[in-house]
């Protein structure tokens, strides 16, 4: 019988990890066929950062019991990952017809991209985190309550910092996928100490008690990230439309100067 609550917890907090995810992905990402297909390759290398992350833990055996640097690895490549995918897309988007029906151009296009890798991101996060969760409970049948800190419940802990991460991979993808193709590099570079503050500040678990204090400080971290990436975002947006209007000016200005020229000239009178 604890087993079966223990299953429908776990199961019930696998909801609420998704919950930013499903929820903004559905919105955004779901009804438009070329977004869906740029979260699935975001997805596809998300996987490829966690698969090259843990061969170099295994290739480096005193490296994944120091946790420190297993969270510093795993943010670089991730965040390196990301690069290499916009590297790509930039280079697919000059060959063919095709490619472009995905990868659209324009402002507003790049900020959607932005967000739809953010949201694969997210989605694989959340599983391989959470699932992570669940297996150390179920697979090793350890208490549900973590021994730092048995304050928390261990499914209720793992899902809400699974879900922050969520939430700070779509802000984070929102917030530097313009400043790729701008190549600012000093706002790629605080992108990733955002990333890597974020999950350091999750090493706060491993405490006596520190589980209290740390959910609070990731989500802090994670709230402020958000607010940055929607203020960023707000700004290239109202960018983006005063150059439309703007250029919209210089047209109608352009095609009134040249209407004069453009008139018929009137017929001279015959001679009598």
């Amino acid at each position: 019988m604890e087993r079966q609550n223990d299953l429908l917890v776990s199961v019930g907090n696998l909801f609420l990890s998704l919950s930013a995810t499903l929820v903004w992905g559905g919105y955004v990402v779901v009804p438009r066929p070329h977004l869906f297909i740029t979260a699935t390759i975001s997805a596809c290398f998300y996987i490829f950062a966690q698969m090259l992350a843990s061969a170099l833990w295994f290739a480096i055996p005193p490296l994944k019991q120091e946790y420190p640097w297993v969270l510093f690895l795993t943010v670089t490549i991730q965040e390196l990952m990301r690069w290499l995918m916009f590297t790509v897309f930039n280079w697919m988007s000059r060959y063919g017809e095709g490619v472009k029906a995905f990868l659209r151009d324009g402002t507003i296009n790049r900020l959607q991209t932005g967000f739809a890798v953010g949201v694969g991101y997210a989605l694989l996060s959340v599983l391989i985190s959470y699932t992570a969760v669940v297996a150390d409970n179920y697979w090793f049948d350890q208490s549900i309550y973590m021994p730092a800190c048995p304050e928390i419940n261990v499914f209720v802990a793992g899902a809400a910092l699974a879900l922050a991460f969520s939430i700070m991979h779509m802000a984070l993808a929102l917030l530097v996928w313009p400043m790729y193709a701008l190549r600012r590099y000093i706002g790629v570079a605080v992108v990733y100490v955002l990333h890597l503050g974020t999950t350091m500040a999750a090493l706060g678990n491993r405490n006596q008690g520190g589980c209290t204090y740390t959910m609070g400080i990731v989500w802090a971290l994670v709230g402020c990230t958000s607010i940055v990436a929607a203020v960023a975002t707000q700004r290239t947006i109202s960018k983006d439309e005063l150059a439309r209007e703007a250029l919209a000016v210089d047209e109608r200005h352009e095609s009134a100067t040249a209407a004069p020229s453009e008139a018929p000239v009137a017929a001279k009178p015959a001679a009598s």
